[in-house]
This record gives structure tokens, sequence and C-alpha cells, in this order.
């Protein structure tokens, strides 16, 4: 699923009128009886997969994604001003989405995903931006290898 390779259809192809959970997309494919194509034939980004793919962090490790997102990669680099799906309140200083609407310009930079984890759903500073990017360079949440 991590490579895009697993053919799952999209969570987004189910209408909905109200926010979708984690939960809810594993119910969505639970009711899919094919895939867009035999697994391991073709690349195809999936966002599906990423939520599943969450969603099985939390079994294997018993937490809820966004704390072991918290406890294992925010705390070990320093992203202290990071977020899942702003839970905790206001974030000082978030840039919001607009849309124009009437002729005028409307925040508008939410949509029915906008609870999901395992694909995104994450509030950064700039600075917390930095930290998971350098992070990245530099493999430190990767393990060592020999």
């Amino acid at each position: 699923m991590i490579n895009h390779t697993s053919g799952l259809q999209s969570y987004g192809s189910v209408p909905t009128t109200r926010p979708l959970k984690d939960i809810d997309v594993l119910r969505i494919v639970a009711r899919q009886d094919s895939t867009n194509f035999k697994p391991g034939t073709k690349f195809s980004y999936s966002n599906t997969a990423y939520v599943l793919l969450g969603l099985i962090v939390e079994k294997a490790s018993g937490l809820r994604f966004d704390e072991f997102v918290r406890r294992h990669i925010f705390k070990p680099l320093r992203m202290y001003n990071s977020t899942f799906n702003n839970l905790e309140g206001r974030i000082s200083n978030r840039a919001y989405g607009y849309n124009p609407k009437n002729g005028k310009l409307v925040v508008d930079d939410q949509s029915s995903a906008r609870y999901l984890q395992g694909d995104g759903g994450i509030y950064s500073s700039i600075d917390d931006f930095y930290h998971w990017d350098q992070a990245l360079y530099a493999e430190k949440l990767s393990e060592s290898k020999p």
C-alpha cells in the first residue's frame, strides 16, 4: 500500500454529507468487491491506502495514530507546534485556505476528509516543517543501515 500499487479504490468516490473518520474509510473499503487493478501491477497514488496504513499503525502500536505520531515523530524531531486536525483548539498564526464565492473570498479550507489522519490532517508551523524536512534528509526516523 505504501508504494501505491494496491489498486484500492478511492474513498473519495463515495458521496458523503458528513466528515469522514479513518474507521469510515475502512468500512467503505470493506464494502468494495473489486480493486482498480490487480495489486502490484500498476502505480496509482492512494489516499485510501494511507488511511488504512494509519489504522494498521494503531492496531500494531496500541496507540491512537495521532498519539503514535506525537511520541515517535513530533517529539523526537522537536516539532512542538504541530497537531492533527486542529484537535487541540486554535493554532497560533494558522494560515487558512480561501475560495471565491459570490465575488468575495471566504474561508473555505475544510472538506469531508478533514478528520482523516492516515493521509494527512496535520497542521504545522514553518519551523516544525523545517525539522521534518531536515529529518528526511538525515534519515533520523529510519533505522540505520549496515
